[in-house]
């Protein structure tokens, strides 16, 4: 499994007893992380061990579709014209963006999907016990 930073868990979601919780922080030093959810339409947030966090993400349906709409949209070319050129030459690079930034650059457009659908995938698998050291 990737070596991914635990901070990605913050903002997932997962479905607990029919409830939809929200992973709100995470306290690596500590192993555990806070999760929020609605009981009896009031706020609830309780401390989870990190590794059960991890656990019900992977139990839950993946919510962010890897060649959805949505993940398409954060793809995105940026062309500039080299003016020295004689022949005005176009140089295109692709990228994507993340909750940590943007990602590439890469030739394609189908190389730039390509590896956004392989951040997400290893983005929605994060295993503490791999990922400790990030």
């Amino acid at each position: 499994m990737p070596t991914i930073n635990l901070h990605r868990l913050e903002g997932r979601l997962f479905i607990e007893e029919g409830r939809l919780c929200m992973v709100i922080s995470v306290d690596l030093e500590a192993g555990t992380g806070e999760v929020s959810s609605r009981v009896d339409g009031e706020r609830h947030i309780e401390s989870m061990a990190l590794a059960d966090i991890s656990d019900r993400l992977a139990n839950t349906a993946k919510l962010d579709n890897v060649r959805g709409p949505a993940a398409m949209h954060r793809i995105f070319c940026v062309s500039n014209l080299d003016e020295e050129l004689d022949d005005e030459t176009q140089v295109e690079k692709w990228y994507f963006n993340t909750r940590e930034g943007r990602k590439g650059s890469f030739e394609s457009e189908q190389a730039a999907s390509a590896a956004l659908a392989q951040y997400i995938m290893d983005s929605q698998s994060c295993d503490p016990k791999d990922s400790a050291a990030a």
